[in-house]
């Protein structure tokens, strides 16, 4: 599908297209933990039968048996894998990426990338390719197997910088140089499809839900396609809830990492909550 550009988006996007391209370079924690909660009743719609079981990051060696994790990033706008694509792995604490756990991995034939990690390793990927936003990917906890499938199970989208600054503009918001973007993979006990779960932020942002595959400004809750986030949201470590919709449950929390002119992609799973 072929999309026009109006004159006057044209000069609203062009400007600021420059100023996130100015600033855009190098590498640049998060930690699960969760409020004690009362343990909600089934919801229409989406499983929580977990949040009753035992929860919670289990502690475990960072230095456990080889664990292969294979991503797909792929071009969120026509699907295929984005050019000179490199991924490489980073520690918890380690906000910076100055001491990366793995060399940058580049795709096999089909685009996956293979990240050599271990169990219990606790982390996140940095993700890049030439023309898209630089990417953030979240592990909600220690690598286990288990994880990695239900992580895996959900492409991660890259953003071309140009199609990030069309959204913004079409939603009438005014993304800033000097902040970032959290995309926010919702989970239930069953996977990743859980509707009517309310997104909040412990810092300012925009949220935004898709709908029908396009992000929908000022929705802060989850519908049939369990993805949403929040614009515009301050640097540095910053937390995000995830409720039932209409009530004070509280089915999962996380820590996440934001940097200016990056989106950070995490996955919210009641299966990391604590009691």
């Amino acid at each position: 599908m072929t999309h026009q550009t109006s004159p006057l988006t044209s000069r609203r996007v062009l400007p600021l297209l420059l100023l996130w391209l100015s600033g855009t370079s190098a590498c640049t924690k998060f930690a699960s933990e969760l409020d004690e909660m009362a343990t909600p009743e089934l919801s229409p719609g989406a499983d929580w039968s977990c949040l009753s079981q035992a929860a919670g990051n289990p502690i475990m060696p960072t230095n456990g048996p080889p664990l292969d994790y294979r991503v797909a990033p792929r071009d969120y706008i026509n699907g295929n894998t984005p050019p000179n694509l490199r991924v490489r792995a980073c520690y918890r604490a380690d906000v910076t990426c100055s001491h990366p756990a793995t060399d940058f991995v580049l795709p096999d034939e089909d685009g996956s990338v293979t990240v050599p990690l271990t169990v219990g390793f606790n982390g996140y990927l940095e993700v890049l390719s030439d023309d898209m936003v630089p990417t953030i990917s979240l592990f909600p906890g220690p690598m286990t197997q288990e994880l990695a499938d239900a992580v895996g199970s959900v492409t991660l989208a890259l953003l071309p910088l140009d199609a990030l600054v069309a959204f913004a503009v079409a939603s009438q918001i005014e993304l800033s140089p000097d902040l970032g973007v959290v995309s926010v993979n919702a989970y239930d006990c069953a996977g990743p499809s859980a509707p009517g779960v309310r997104l909040e932020l412990n810092t300012s942002g925009v949220p935004y839900q898709f709908v029908d595959g396009l992000p929908i400004a000022y929705e802060d809750t989850t519908n049939a396609e369990s993805s949403g986030g929040f614009a515009n949201v301050q640097p540095g470590l910053v937390v995000v809830k995830g409720f039932r919709a209409g009530t004070v449950d509280l089915v999962g929390l996380e820590t996440v990492l934001v940097r200016a002119q990056w989106v950070t992609v995490t996955s919210l799973m009641p299966q990391f909550a604590a009691e």
